[in-house]
């Protein structure tokens, strides 16, 4: 996956929303802040036996890296 900057500002509700698997959330936190990106909240959020924290890339758009999922569900590995 790929992103490409663009002239024009972020306008309205972002249309497409991102869940990246990561191993390990600090580490994938600061990863995202170190690029200028940023937390959008100051707690994380469990629910159904996922976990996630919701971030934005400098530009506001949103984001989730997802952690401590059940290893009983199917998905594919790619990182973050």
């Amino acid at each position: 996956m790929s992103f490409q900057r663009v002239p024009e500002p972020k306008a309205g509700k972002n249309r497409v929303h991102l869940d990246l698997v990561v191993d390990d959330v600090d580490e994938a936190s600061t990863r995202v802040e170190g690029l200028g990106g940023r937390r959008r909240d100051d707690h994380d959020f469990h629910e159904h036996g996922f976990s996630w924290r919701r971030m934005a890339d400098p530009e506001g758009n949103e984001f989730c890296l997802v952690f401590g999922v059940q290893e009983t569900v199917g998905r594919t590995r790619h990182g973050a």
